[in-house]
């Protein structure tokens, strides 16, 4: 639902809801804002490629988190499959 100019995501981090990730879904703030982190750069980060990919779907890219099986995500979404 980024169609529409407002920020579908209220949650996205660990499964348990103690540690909220930063997201990015633009190449141009997500390489301006990594650049210039200073604190928290080691911390996990997504980025969400808002270009549908062959099968409709998004892609999620999840950084400096080597460890982690599942994240957990409250969002609006255009399709809820």
């Amino acid at each position: 639902m980024l169609d529409y100019g407002f920020t579908p995501i209220v949650y996205l981090g660990t499964t348990d809801r103690q540690t909220p990730f930063i997201y990015y879904t633009s190449v141009n703030a997500f390489n301006y804002f990594r650049k210039y982190r200073k604190r928290g750069k080691n911390k996990p980060y997504v980025y969400i490629d808002i270009a549908p990919n062959e099968n409709g779907m998004l892609d999620c890219f999840l950084f400096n988190a080597p460890l982690m099986k599942q994240i957990s995500i409250v969002a609006v979404f255009k399709d809820p499959r």
